[in-house]
């Protein structure tokens, strides 16, 4: 039973970045308590974007997340720009469904922030002298 209780959201939840008329994004998110909320899908969208969501945006998503025996399953329909997409994600763990779920949206708004936010500094570049020293000694 408890897995039939259900965090739900009622009604489209929309969250502003910005103006209204610039920029939307607006996930309900449907889930058992064990689950990651929707501000934790959001909060990791805008993480792996860098911590900004680039304007002008209109992207609506709905997440169903349930458990049927040890496997978990996410539907995750989205709208963007007025065109309409589903997935369906299983994994073993709830958390993996709601980080999946935060990696497609932020893919769909920006993959290229996305990049540029997972990729670590460049190391630094070797200083040649100290490089010559190292290799002088024996």
């Amino acid at each position: 039973m408890h897995d039939r209780v259900m965090r739900t959201v009622p009604a489209l939840l929309v969250l502003l970045c910005g103006s209204a008329a610039h920029a939307q994004l607006a996930i309900e998110w449907e889930a058992p308590l064990e689950c990651p909320t929707r501000d934790a899908v959001h909060d990791e969208v805008r993480r792996l974007l860098g911590g900004t969501i680039p304007e002008p945006l209109d992207l609506r998503a709905h997440g169903l997340a349930t458990r049927d025996a040890d496997r978990w399953t996410l539907s995750l329909r989205t709208v963007m720009d007025g065109i309409g997409g589903q997935r369906v994600i299983e994994g073993d763990a709830c958390e993996e469904l709601g980080a999946a779920a935060a990696l497609i949206l932020a893919l769909m708004i920006d993959p290229q922030a996305v990049v540029a936010a997972a990729d670590p500094e460049p190391p630094p570049e070797p200083n040649p002298a100290a490089l010559a020293h190292a290799l002088d000694r024996p």
